[in-house]
């Protein structure tokens, strides 16, 4: 007995049932004794003890008695054995169906609960000594189907229910009903299989396939089925709905300038902010980006639509916290209904989409309505792109130059190198009109490598013709100058024309003065090699000022639209003379573009401001015309308002 009981000790469920194989055994040792007794009785009454033991018994009844007393023996020993046997055998049993994941139970006529392995307990989650004699419906509520299981014998149906813990779970149940055989129920099998895991791994992939992970909206996929659901009810309905194209202008400053970080917190704040705007029943999805979709339905009017696209405007502009500052966000926004606009998913998305990039055009936070005309403007930008692509091979671009000069000493000290198409068909294509295709396109390194070795070429040039030491800048892109093969660039171009360092200056956005992502290690790179660095546009974007003194910078640059109107506006006045004093006292250059007024260079001379740039002293101009303006003296101009030819 002490080897099974080690055996049994081996097996953790066989060791559970323990208890009642210590009753199986006192039962079988009872058991023995009792048929002992009982055959012992047995033979008394039958007089066959007398038999048995008398001396004057005959040789043949004595026989007979003991044949009688040995089967009684064997009897009580293979009954004995056959109820040990079977005892181990429901002991095996028992702890095989306690190994089983799936849930097993067994009840009576009334669904009473007789027998039940442990994962029956676990997965409806009631202690084991609370389920025996309980109704399976008193024991997970909410599962009632006793007339479906009784007609048809045999059941399958999905439960969710509610542990005693209050964790919630899920159970395919199977039901067989148990009959006699005249076809009369006696009891009933019950299996639940936990399918807790399963139903979240399901709506964990849905979610995957339908909702946008970063902001919780629709996704792509999901918009587009629910827009050609849109379009069924509305053949079905008759009415029209409008579809919105909404993109967040300026996004990719955020991204270059904070981090694609607090870019992902900017859009999961306008996703909610969007979702706020529509009614319950009307789709907010994410398509990509910074790209944002509604689809309205059961509108009255068109202006219903634009009352909307106000609102969402309204939303988007509100002040939002991030990374220590306050920023204001703009968007714009498209609006093409159905099915005046577009009779199919992808003729009504094109529509508000071509509707958005009319908003753009037409000066950015806005909204703007589908017209046909604007399909025009989109079969534009796309002619535009193909002729892009082309035009750097065919030599269509040139660089033109305007002069920066100096207020102290009237003579010009650099340019500022600006591109420009020669398109054989369209003729002059403006930079605004192109610069963003090419980036968009993927383009704009290539095109900013090719300016940067044409600006060095055309300043060694000048230098070999023995014009006065200038420094010529040159614009790059934030995703420029983040790439990897700028600094080589700037490094090929200077060494190919044996130009110094000390000619040219890389004008950068304020996009990427934000430490981290590698851009300090950029700009300490082009500062070994010499170079200056300008930041353009100083004050439009979202620059941190503790940038300014921990970046190797040699150059503000202040934006026009400070310029334009400061003599009317004094808080346009006061951040030019903010940035002005600012720079100076960090020791940078400062310069201020757009200067077209006499007004304008006795306002930034009172400043003591170093360097401006502007239409007041020339245009852009071609490359030959740089020689004679380098050797000007504007001061005469600046004190008599002469006019430069």
């Amino acid at each position: 007995m002490q080897g099974q009981d080690e055996l049994i000790s081996s097996f953790p469920a066989e060791r559970d049932a323990w208890p009642l194989w210590s009753r199986l055994k006192t039962g079988f040792l009872v058991l023995i004794i009792f048929e002992l007794l009982a055959g012992f009785m047995a033979l008394h009454h039958l007089q066959v003890e007398a038999t048995l033991f008398s001396p004057n018994a005959l040789p043949v009844q004595q026989t007979t008695a003991r044949l009688l007393f040995l089967l009684i023996v064997i009897g009580t020993i293979v009954g004995g054995f056959l109820f040990w046997y079977l005892g181990r055998f429901v002991i095996r049993s028992r702890a095989l169906l306690d190994q089983i994941s799936d849930g097993i139970c067994t009840t009576d006529q009334d669904w009473r609960v007789f027998s039940f392995n442990r994962s029956f307990a676990k997965i409806i989650g009631v202690p084991m000594d609370e389920i025996r004699g309980r109704s399976v419906f008193e024991l997970m509520p909410g599962c009632s189907a006793r007339d479906p299981i009784l007609d048809s014998g045999r059941m399958e149906c999905e439960f969710e229910g509610v542990r005693s813990d209050g964790e919630r779970f899920c159970a395919h149940i199977t039901v067989f009903v148990l009959t006699e055989e005249e076809g009369r129920p006696t009891s009933c099998m019950i299996t639940l299989r936990d399918t807790t895991a399963l139903k979240k791994s399901q709506e964990h992939i849905k979610r995957l396939a339908y909702v946008d992970e970063l902001t919780g909206l629709a996704n792509r996929a999901q918009s587009q089925q629910c827009l050609d659901q849109a379009i069924v009810r509305a053949r079905r309905s008759g009415q029209p709905f409008a579809v919105l194209f909404l993109d967040l202008d300026g996004f990719k400053d955020i991204n270059d300038s904070l981090g694609h970080d607090a870019g992902d917190q900017v859009l999961h704040e306008m996703g909610k902010r969007l979702a706020g705007v529509v009614r319950a029943g009307d789709l907010v999805a994410r398509l990509g980006g910074d790209e944002f979709c509604m689809v309205l339905e059961q509108l009255r009017s068109e202006e219903d639509a634009a009352t909307i696209a106000s609102r969402c405007l309204e939303v988007i502009s509100q002040p939002m916290e991030l990374c220590e500052r306050t920023l204001r966000l703009r968007g714009s926004v498209g609006i093409a209904m159905f099915p005046r606009d577009g009779e199919s998913r992808e003729a009504i998305l094109r529509a508000a989409d071509t509707a958005m990039y009319a908003a753009k055009h037409g000066g950015k936070h806005r909204y703007a309505l589908y017209s046909p005309e604007l399909t025009e403007a989109a079969q534009r930008r796309l002619s535009l792109e193909h002729d892009l692509r082309e035009a750097i091979e065919k030599q269509q671009f040139a660089l033109v130059y305007q002069p920066q000069v100096s207020l102290q000493t009237g003579r010009m000290t650099g340019v500022e190198a600006l591109i420009r198409w020669h398109h054989p068909d369209r003729g002059m294509v403006p930079p605004d009109e192109f610069i963003e295709i090419a980036e968009r396109i993927g383009l704009i390194n290539e095109l900013g490598n090719w300016v940067v070795h044409t600006a060095c070429r055309q300043a060694a040039q000048w230098k070999a013709a023995g014009l006065p030491d200038i420094t010529v800048s040159v614009n790059i892109s934030g995703s420029h100058f983040r790439s990897s093969g700028l600094v080589d660039c700037v490094r090929d171009a200077l060494a190919e024309n044996d130009l110094p360092p000390s000619w040219l200056e890389l004008e950068v956005t304020e996009g990427v003065m934000q430490i981290g992502d590698g851009s300090i290690e950029i700009f300490q790179r082009i500062k070994e090699i010499g170079v200056s660095i300008a930041i353009d546009d100083f004050g439009t974007g979202y620059s941190s000022l503790s940038s300014l003194k921990k970046l190797p910078l040699d150059c503000l640059k202040v934006d026009r639209e400070f310029v334009v109107d400061m003599l009317d506006k004094r808080e346009h006045s006061v951040i030019i003379a903010t940035i002005v004093g600012m720079g100076q006292a960090l020791g940078l250059q400062v310069i201020v573009e757009g200067v077209e007024s006499q007004e304008h260079v006795i306002y930034l001379r009172g400043l003591n401001c170093d360097t401006v740039q502007g239409y007041f002293f020339s245009k852009p101009v071609s490359a030959e015309e740089i020689p004679a303006l380098a050797r000007r003296d504007f001061r005469p101009k600046m004190e008599n308002r002469e006019v430069v030819h």
